[in-house]
């Protein structure tokens, strides 16, 4: 294994790690971003059939890939009461302004366009796992809290 098929192995493991602790212990917020994260894989392997990567030019299927993931994650931040939909949709935003930073003329080297193109998806499934873990901490704190307030007898008319 070559030093530039490192990043990619790593990346898949962590994609695997975040789908499966978001599928599993998520809301439907966290399943519906990994579910999102999964298609646009799916989505990016079947355009990478027909269309070769490139980093020289802009990258058709990236641009793609990433306006579908920008559009999912947008419309989870309008339609979920979660903080990080909205970093994910800003890391695929910033994604979508490295391909049009290419597409503008302006030079960018061929490896720091590959890199800006997809280091910003490996934040979004960062921010998949926190907003997991921070579901599951919030959900752990409100049984919690139903458990004390149900443990104390009462007796009606006395506080």
């Amino acid at each position: 294994m070559t030093a530039f098929q490192w990043p990619v192995v790593v990346f898949f493991a962590v994609m695997a790690a975040t789908t499966l602790v978001a599928v599993r212990w998520g809301d439907r917020a966290e399943r519906f971003g990994a579910m999102l994260l999964v298609a646009v894989l799916a989505l990016q392997t079947i355009l990478r059939l027909v269309i070769a990567p490139e980093f020289d030019v802009v990258d058709p299927t990236s641009v793609v890939v990433d306006a579908v993931a920008f559009a999912g994650f947008t419309w989870l931040t309008f339609n979920s009461r979660r903080f990080w939909p909205l970093l994910a949709a800003s890391l695929q935003l910033l994604s979508l302004a490295t391909h049009a930073a290419r597409a503008s003329g302006l030079h960018v080297d061929p490896m720091v366009y590959a890199y800006m193109k997809s280091v910003p998806t490996f934040f979004v499934l960062v921010a998949l796992l926190l907003g997991t873990l921070f579901y599951q901490r919030r959900r752990r704190r409100a049984l919690c809290a139903r458990c004390s307030r149900g443990s104390k007898p009462t007796v009606r008319g006395q506080p």
